[in-house]
């Protein structure tokens, strides 16, 4: 008896284990992609900005 309770003490800690690496990578990939999205946002704004203005000198 005593060996299925180790046993399954020590699943249980194995599956604490992993389900926090995966919701650590999870967060860590959530926040990776929020960063990219506003650089690519920033980005695009700063490319429509350039192009009124030289689309405004041109006029």
């Amino acid at each position: 008896m005593r060996n299925i309770v180790s046993w399954l003490l020590l699943f249980a800690a194995a599956a604490l284990t992993v389900a926090g690496a995966v919701l650590g990578w999870l967060y860590l990939a959530v926040r990776w992609a929020m960063a990219v999205s506003v650089v690519a946002l920033l980005a695009f704004a700063a490319v429509v900005l350039i192009g009124a203005m030289r689309g405004s000198r041109r006029s």
